[in-house]
């Protein structure tokens, strides 16, 4: 009978890998990180470049805006607002006058910057031009900035000479914000070029592809302002589009019995009520008219800058980098990695309290491949939309925006589509 036949035993000690087997696999690991760093050199010319020109307001040593864009010098770190510096042994306000400084040179000209890439704040990095100056080099010439990635040979030039801050003692503006609680911000080195390069490495294809098809509306993207464009009056057209969307979503939703539970209800309820409250925590506890350090409005506690309520694509991607980067001192748990931490470990406790935790594996390789491939897609396409299920389907839903109900709309369809397909593969299977 084949239940006697006697069945092979693994051989002890495992499978042993031949020695020039390894000696490739590191000679293959270190060329590959060798093109990452030559590509991350080079990112500036595989990126599109992004070209401002106009008139810009300066709001400190190495930021501008221009028709609300904010612009940040890329390549150097000028003294924060509220920064004092030491002279002749007299503290003076350098922060200000490395402002004033950058304002003269400005001096209302016209200033024309290209860009390549932004950064966490959704800053412009940029390298801006006024007449025939570039601003970058010319403030880390005058010592009213740092290098910070580039210009390190006219900072050796300036300190040599005394000039600007080099003329005293000062704090480097980034042990300033990490001492006195300002924004982190990244270094604009290689180090930081690689990171930008892996965190967008579809950059390329999504602007070529889909940001030349994207639509530019002349109001607002969300229902109520399209209908006061319209001609409505706004305060109709918001209760009429939240009362007609909010009662067809109702509806829907308890057209089935099953929906009409109480665990239903009462966790539809829960989820609506946390996702009004991060918009609350974020958009009015964590505002300020004016940040200290900056002296213009900010939200403080956000990885974006702006309000932000739940979702988990971009924090999983904060938690990561905060993860990475667990020696500056400057970063901070932000509304988003704390909510995504707090989802983990939330669900951990349940699991574990109503004894419902377990360890789950692949069955196979196929069902390996197929997880790895949606994990995939759901990455890239959790930043092409700009959120997830929660990200757009709730808390995007929930600003009426038309972006995020389309979104949710697509998302419905394709793992509608996805569930004839694995239900198809099964039935073939079987």
């Amino acid at each position: 009978m084949s239940g006697n036949r006697a069945r092979r035993r693994p051989r002890r000690g495992g499978f042993r890998r031949p020695r020039w087997r390894a000696y490739a696999d590191a000679a293959l690991t270190v060329a590959l990180l060798a093109a990452l760093a030559f590509a991350a050199a080079h990112v500036p010319r595989l990126w599109p470049v992004e070209t401002l020109a106009g008139v810009v307001r300066v709001a400190d040593g190495d930021s501008l805006v221009m028709r609300g864009v904010r612009i940040r010098l890329e390549g150097i770190d000028a003294p924060e607002l509220a920064q004092s510096c030491t002279r002749g042994g007299i503290d003076y306000p350098c922060g200000r006058e490395a402002r004033d400084a950058l304002v003269k040179m400005v001096a209302g000209r016209t200033v024309s910057c290209e860009s390549a890439r932004r950064d966490r704040y959704e800053r412009v990095l940029a390298r801006c031009v006024s007449g025939e100056v570039e601003l970058n080099r010319a403030m880390v010439e005058a010592g009213w900035a740092l290098a910070y990635g580039d210009y390190r040979a006219e900072e050796r030039i300036a300190r040599q000479a005394g000039r600007g801050m080099w003329a005293g003692s000062f704090e480097r503006p980034q042990d300033w914000r990490r001492i006195h609680g300002g924004l982190a911000e990244d270094s604009h080195d290689g180090l930081s070029l690689i990171f930008g390069w892996l965190r967008g490495l579809f950059g390329v294809w999504r602007v070529r592809w889909l940001d030349s098809v994207a639509v530019d509306l002349d109001s607002g993207q969300d229902i109520p302002s399209l209908l006061a464009a319209a001609g409505m009056a706004p305060d109709t057209a918001l209760l009429a589009a939240a009362g007609i969307i909010g009662g067809a979503l109702l509806i829907a939703a308890l057209a089935r019995r099953e929906s009409r539970s109480a665990d239903v209800l009462l966790g539809g309820v829960v989820v609506g009520l946390v996702v009004l409250a991060g918009w609350y925590v974020s958009g009015h506890i964590g505002y300020v008219e004016e940040h200290p350090n900056t002296l213009e409005e900010a939200f403080i506690g956000t990885n974006s800058g702006r309000a932000e309520s739940f979702t988990f694509v971009a924090p999983i991607a904060y938690t990561l980098e905060l993860l990475m980067l667990w020696s500056d001192t400057s970063r901070i748990v932000t509304f988003g990695i704390a909510s995504a931490l707090g989802v983990i470990a939330g669900s951990a406790l349940y699991a574990l309290a109503t004894r419902s935790f377990r360890i789950e594996s692949f069955r196979d390789p196929a069902d390996l491949i197929r997880h790895i491939l949606g994990a995939m897609l759901m990455g890239f396409g959790g930043v092409t939309a700009f959120g997830c299920t929660v990200g757009q389907g709730i808390t995007g839903f929930s600003t009426l925006a038309l972006g995020s109900i389309l979104t949710t709309v697509a998302l419905i369809a394709g793992a509608a589509i996805t569930m004839k397909v694995q239900y198809w593969l099964m039935m073939r299977e079987g």
